[in-house]
């Protein structure tokens, strides 16, 4: 019985050892297993370490590549930079070409210390400058004209400011063939001087103020649309003696009509035949002439004598001194637009200006004289008197018409004819106006000018809104500039201010006046036409060329009564004539009628 637990304790043992070794045989197969993954884990690295190094050696290989880019962006680099400099020298000297270019053509040049404008070279037949044997010579005083200060400002603009005489002239000599040629020139110079100045939208340059002559011979400067000054051009030649003296004659004369008919207090006049400027002014604008600046007196200007024709001359700019030429106009055209604002319209009658004398048969001449206060539409007293020339109504196709009236003021209107119009012309149209009834109307010869002298009709005209309205355009004084009323001490009297509705300063100085006006408005425009048409018709006459410019009311002042007869009838009669018969005459203005009045003859 006791052996039986010893061989349960063997068997026990044995299964404890057999566990044991079994356990040590599971722990050797997992080290045997690690050992493997360890191995396995070796030949990854292995792997992974051989990668490794290809990578290395394709990084080595990557860097050298970049290494070997980098080298040639280097070299690129470079070679822009090259180009660079070479592009920014490039710019360096187009930039100095184009201010050389700038500067060349800018009006700049005349700044310049030395600076001269191109020269003019005679081309053709050498003519030289003309003088009419009829004008009339001035006494030239030499005197001081004071020269105003440019500013830096106006340097600089002046260096990017396009000159017209350097851009267009751009050889250092330019031809020219005829003074119109020279006009050119001169006009270019103006233009430039007058843009540095900053006057271009106040200073104009144009041709105007003509009396006789229908073909300009002078220039003028128009400031805000009242001349300013007048300017007297010649071809380059020695001027000197009387012809010089007759060239500063006509100059006096466009200058005293601007004063006289236009109420300019201080006028300026410049002379020049392109190679030499002179600056003009009556000695009575002394104080304008030598201020150096631009705070002289413009209202209180004593009156212009005409009786010495004395006309106060600078000393001479020329062409080659550009400098000096260009302050000297830069003054001149400043102290213009200063005097255009104080402009004084003149009155037809007034005993402060002066009048162009037309005697029958002679020259015209300028005179002081003290006409009666007020207008008469009487005939003339005496036979072809003595004409004072009032205003300027233009010119038409056959000649130039102005408002004139004798020592006595009885009114007129004068047509100087065209130059070549012949006296059997003239004198064809006297007829015409005496078959129409008005036998005062005759013809002569005023300043060796055939002129047709007959009474003043006042005519019609379109207004804003279309209707038909007498014309009284011709009678109101020109609108002062807003600038000269602020200026002026005192409202500007004499201007008409545009007010529609205020009578013509220069109509209150006809006789009767409102009773002229009343009876002028009461008139029907189309009953005018008819009578006018009619009388055509009675006399057996055509006219083709009718406007409401050309119809006509003749007032003639009643004898021993207030008031006046209106006379109807045309008033141009160049397009006037002889109709083949009474029946053709009908005929013909009839449909001129219903043409103009877009109305029936016969209602």
């Amino acid at each position: 019985m006791s052996a039986l637990p010893h061989r349960r304790n063997v068997d026990e043992l044995y299964e404890a050892q057999i566990a044991a070794l079994n356990e040590k045989l599971a722990a050797k197969d997992r080290v045997i297993g690690d050992i493997v993954r360890v191995l396995e884990d070796k030949d990854r690295v292995i792997e992974n370490k051989d990668r490794v190094i290809e990578n290395k050696d394709r990084l080595i290989e990557d860097k050298d590549r970049v290494i070997g880019d980098k080298d040639r962006v280097l070299e690129d680099k470079d070679r822009v930079i090259g180009d660079i400099v070479r592009v920014l020298e490039d710019k360096d000297r187009v930039i100095e070409d184009k201010d050389r270019v700038i500067i060349n053509t800018s009006i700049f040049r005349y700044l310049e210390e030395g600076g001269a404008l191109p020269a003019l070279r005679q081309c053709g037949t050498d003519s030289g400058a003309s003088v009419a044997s009829s004008k009339v010579a001035a006494r030239i005083i030499q005197a001081d004209f004071g020269l105003v200060d440019i500013d830096e400002a106006l340097v600089e603009r002046s260096k990017n400011t396009t000159s017209t005489v350097f851009r267009t002239n751009s050889k250092p000599v330019n031809a020219y063939a005829s003074e119109s040629d020279v006009t050119f020139h001169i006009n270019c110079v103006i233009h430039d001087v007058i843009s540095a100045s900053g006057l271009s939208n106040q200073l104009q340059f144009n041709s105007q103020l003509k009396i006789s002559e229908l073909i300009p011979d002078h220039w003028v400067i128009n400031c805000n649309g009242f001349p300013v000054g007048a300017i007297e051009i010649k071809k380059p030649d020695d001027m000197s003696g009387i012809k010089e003296q007759r060239i500063y004659g006509q100059l006096y004369d466009y200058m005293a009509i601007i004063q006289s008919f236009c109420g300019t207090n201080h006028v300026l006049g410049i002379f020049t035949n392109y190679n030499q400027w002179v600056i003009c002014w009556f000695p009575e604008s002394n104080v304008c002439a030598s201020a150096t600046n631009l705070d002289y007196e413009c209202v209180h200007v004593p009156p212009l004598d005409t009786s010495n024709r004395e006309l106060c001359i600078s000393t001479t700019y020329t062409r080659s001194n550009s400098r000096q030429l260009f302050i000297a106009l830069y003054t001149v055209f400043k102290k213009m637009a200063k005097n255009s604002m104080f402009v004084q319209p003149q009155l037809f009658l007034s005993n402060t200006r002066n009048y162009i004398a037309m005697p029958p048969n002679e020259l015209w001449s300028w005179k002081s004289i003290d006409l009666p206060k007020w207008l008469s539409l009487q005939s003339f007293t005496a036979n072809q008197p003595t004409l004072y020339l009032l205003c300027d109504f233009g010119a038409g196709s056959d000649g130039r018409v102005w408002l004139v009236c004798d020592d006595e003021a009885h009114l007129a209107v004068i047509k100087f004819l065209r130059n070549e119009i012949s006296d059997d012309a003239a004198e064809k149209e006297v007829d015409l106006w005496h078959r129409l009834g008005f036998q005062q109307v005759y013809y002569g010869y005023y300043s060796s000018v055939v002129s047709i002298v007959l009474p003043y009709a006042f005519t019609y005209c379109k207004d804003p809104y279309d209707k038909i309205v007498i014309d009284y355009s011709r009678w109101e004084v020109p609108i002062v500039p807003n600038i000269a009323q602020a200026e002026v001490n005192g409202p500007v009297v004499n201007s008409d201010g545009g007010d529609s509705n205020v009578t013509p300063r220069n109509l209150e100085l006809i006789i009767g006046c409102d009773s002229l006006i009343e009876q002028l408005n009461a008139k029907e425009p189309i009953a005018v036409l008819r009578e006018c048409i009619q009388k055509c018709i009675d006399n057996q006459l055509v006219h083709n060329d009718i406007k409401w410019r050309h119809v006509g009311l003749f007032p003639v002042p009643r004898e021993g009564a207030d008031g006046y007869d209106l006379i109807s009838s045309f008033i141009d009669l160049t397009g006037m004539g002889q109709a083949g018969s009474k029946a053709e005459a009908e005929e013909s203005m009839k449909a001129a009628f219903e043409e103009l009045a877009h109305e029936q003859w016969n209602v």
